[in-house]
């Protein structure tokens, strides 16, 4: 039995690859119920901080709400 991957309990119907800042990326998925985080990457492969589950259930109402909210956690993790 496979795993459909979900945001807000519906399936995941697409991936967008959004700027975080300079030299940094965050994959986004979308879902009928919204936005999920999925990753973070920095250009230089320097690893990013890991998240905590918590972050990725949360569902934002835009692609642009959940950079917002990543760029302005990104420095509480460092």
């Amino acid at each position: 039995m496979s795993s459909i991957p979900t945001c807000g309990d519906a399936p995941v119907t697409g991936v967008l690859v959004m700027s975080l800042g300079e030299g940094m990326s965050i994959t986004i998925v979308q879902s009928a119920s919204g936005y999920c985080f999925s990753s973070w990457i920095r250009h230089d492969e320097v690893a990013m901080p890991v998240v905590s589950d918590e972050h990725f259930l949360r569902v934002f109402a835009s692609p642009e709400e959940c950079v917002e909210f990543f760029r302005d956690l990104l420095p509480t993790l460092q």
